[in-house]
């Protein structure tokens, strides 16, 4: 059980923005308040038009990043995601379920088939390689359709754990567009 009044008071100058931090390792703890936060900004008297979330993580729990992700899907408002360093494993999962989804030029952006840890019961093992592999199947078809990158380049690109630019990942459709500065800056 997570203490929402923690929950709060840790996102709380965020929400005013509309903006959600998304750093670190995704966790099942970092699953329950980002999940908790998210729907705690669409049912605010007036909440935000859109929800960004800012990115920059290396990934961690793949299930927890999936649960993140169908929580972005099953919100009634935009969700933009921005990769603001990286956006690797379970953090490029939740890149891929926001409505737009951006990043920086030299953003970091990677893809891997998902890791399980052997900390569970024996009798559990198989159904969790099931469901993990059923869920991952499901990202990639979903990443697949959205992109336009075949499903077997993606295994490839998971398969070889390739890291690419958010450039790179504009050009094949991996995110939306890339965020560039919004003024120029004078000379010193």
């Amino acid at each position: 059980m997570i203490d929402t009044h923690a929950v709060l008071a840790e996102f709380q100058p965020f929400l005013g923005q509309g903006k959600i931090p998304v750093v670190g390792e995704i966790t099942e703890e970092l699953q329950a308040k980002l999940c908790y936060a998210l729907q705690y900004a669409v049912a605010l008297e007036r909440p935000p038009e859109t929800i960004t979330l800012l990115i920059d993580s290396t990934g961690g729990d793949f299930r927890a990043g999936i649960i993140i992700f169908d929580t972005i899907r099953r919100l009634n408002t935009q969700v933009c995601g921005i990769v603001t360093g990286k956006a690797s494993s379970a953090a490029f999962a939740i890149l891929q379920a926001c409505d737009l989804r951006l990043a920086y030029p030299n953003a970091r952006l990677m893809i891997h088939s998902p890791m399980i840890s052997f900390q569970i019961d024996s009798d559990d093992l198989e159904v969790t390689l099931n469901d993990t592999r059923d869920e991952y199947n499901k990202l990639l078809q979903y990443i697949a359709r959205r992109s336009k990158i075949p499903i077997a380049d993606l295994r490839h690109l998971a398969d070889t754990e390739s890291v690419i630019s958010g450039t790179y990942a504009c050009e094949v459709g991996l995110v939306d567009g890339i965020v560039r500065p919004k003024r120029k800056k004078r000379p010193l």
